[in-house]
């Protein structure tokens, strides 16, 4: 059985951790999850960064490889 796109949705929004939604230039485009709030602070400030400005070159070159290979 297939799952529609809301459903996967849905299911993703009840994630203890959060999961990211980036562009393909790595920008943030959303964030899914992170239900465990006390262990994470608000994503909400990330959304339109670049991992690029959020990150280390060297940490956001091993984020943005497997998306780059994934596309």
């Amino acid at each position: 059985m297939a799952l529609s796109v809301a459903q996967l949705y849905e299911v993703m929004t009840q994630l203890p951790d959060p999961v990211f939604i980036l562009s393909e230039d790595g920008h943030y485009i959303e964030y899914i999850g992170g239900v465990e709030q006390q262990s994470y602070p608000d994503c909400t400030p990330l959304i339109g960064k670049r991992v690029l400005d959020v990150l280390t070159a060297d940490k956001a070159i091993s984020v943005m490889e497997p998306v780059e290979t994934a596309l």
